[in-house]
């Protein structure tokens, strides 16, 4: 074989293997956000976080100082008791006065 036509040869592999290989680089790098397919084969890895509008405040999340919040406190003196008692046992249905149970 002459040297200068396996030169050839190979130079026009070498063309054909690297147009190839970009396409298959083109293609790897494709998913929903630049091409038409779906987001379900996208890789759970490389989604980018979701972007939102809004602007940090600089405050930190929860109750800010001083907001005195919804807790009920307590009181020495209430002004109404009420007793709640259960009527029948749980377990077998009588009366709690008769009840065997425990």
């Amino acid at each position: 074989m002459d040297q200068a036509r396996v030169i050839a040869e190979l130079r026009q592999r070498v063309a054909v293997l690297e147009a190839e290989n970009a396409e298959l680089k083109r293609r790897l790098g494709m998913d929903s956000t630049n091409s038409s397919k779906p987001p379900s084969p996208d890789s759970p890895f490389t989604k980018p976080a979701p972007k939102s509008l809004r602007r940090k405040s600089g405050r930190k999340p929860g109750g800010q100082l001083g907001h005195p919040g919804p807790t009920l406190t307590l009181v020495a003196d209430p002004k109404e008791k009420v007793r709640h008692e259960p009527d029948s046992c749980t377990g077998c249905g009588a009366g709690l006065a008769a009840s065997a149970c425990g």
